[in-house]
């Protein structure tokens, strides 16, 4: 039962949540807690002033455990080999990920 493999479902229709600033790793005990930031002007000084500032907003935060994120190297560890390009993947997905 510990290797069967179970069928990914989005009843909720998680959306996507654009993060391109900075992330974290926090560690505590067995689990890790991934923080996404997305860099976002401050309005005052971009309507007022025409001059462009930005706050690292947080937008997502996944907490997982020490398993996943060993499975999460790996996985990115295979998509981008040390030493190859690294042009973006074409599409897809990375198939068999589910740990």
């Amino acid at each position: 039962m510990a290797n069967e493999r179970i069928s990914a479902i989005d009843p909720d229709n998680v959306p996507e949540i654009i993060c391109d600033g900075g992330f974290n790793v926090h560690w505590a005990g067995g689990r890790a807690t991934i923080t996404f930031t997305h860099n976002r002007p401050r309005t005052k000084p971009l309507l007022e002033d025409g001059q462009v500032e930005f706050d690292a907003v947080v937008r997502a935060r996944i907490a997982t455990s020490f398993d996943n994120i060993l499975a999460l190297r790996d996985l990115l560890n295979r998509i981008f080999p040390e030493g190859q390009s690294v042009d973006a993947p074409v599409g897809g997905s990375a198939g068999g990920s589910v740990h």
